[in-house]
């Protein structure tokens, strides 16, 4: 939706021409033909061949007030797209202006110490890497090869069936060190009720 044959590319990482002034939309006025600022107090308003343009900041729609707060220095880039754009609500078609601020760890010619005035910055910790369960089978281990047994996860199975008795058999082999064993089973019944049994086997 941020692509268009129309649109104007402003790289502020790669070309030092870019650095220069405060507001965002006040530097991009008289460098796109046909864009209007105007402030009221405030209230910020940008316009393009009489018309409202849409305003988004990391692909986010914000208003233009919004927007006026963020110093030059935070952007990395800024898509002017003129002319019909289909991200907007109902299609907008007087344009819009996409601002990419500054990621950690993005580089370029233009000097930038990792703290920024005006952005806040946080960090989000994501899942750990699932890790393939280990289903140990010692059949045909020799005995010099095997290692000392220590893992917490005996026998996992998520599609366990049962025989034609209604049974569910299952064949495992212990670690080095455990003395009871816990037992989750998890399933849904005919009627797609879920069940669950817990229970600590000594």
């Amino acid at each position: 939706m941020f692509k268009s044959i129309n649109e104007m590319v402003f790289d502020f990482v790669n070309d030092n021409n870019m650095i220069g002034g405060n507001n965002i939309l006040q530097w991009l006025q008289g460098r796109v033909p046909g864009l209007q600022i105007n402030s009221q107090g405030p209230n910020t308003t940008a316009t393009m061949r009489g018309g409202n343009v849409d305003i988004f900041l990391d692909e986010m729609r914000v208003d233009a007030s919004q927007i006026s707060m963020i110093s030059v220095s935070d952007v990395a880039m800024i898509k002017v797209i003129r002319g019909f754009f289909s991200g907007g609500f109902g299609g907008g078609g007087n344009g819009a202006i996409a601002i990419y601020t500054k990621r950690g760890g993005i580089t370029g010619s233009v000097p930038d110490n990792g703290q920024s005035k005006s952005l806040k910055e946080m960090k989000l910790k994501g899942y750990d890497k699932e890790e393939p369960f280990n289903n140990t089978m010692y059949e045909n281990v020799p005995q010099t090869d095997l290692a000392k047994d220590t893992r917490s996860t005996l026998y996992w199975n998520p599609n366990l069936q049962k025989d034609d008795t209604g049974s569910a058999k299952i064949k495992f082999y212990n670690n080095d060190e455990a003395k009871e064993f816990k037992v989750i089973i998890i399933g849904f019944d005919q009627e797609d009720t879920p069940l669950y049994y817990n229970e600590i086997l000594k």
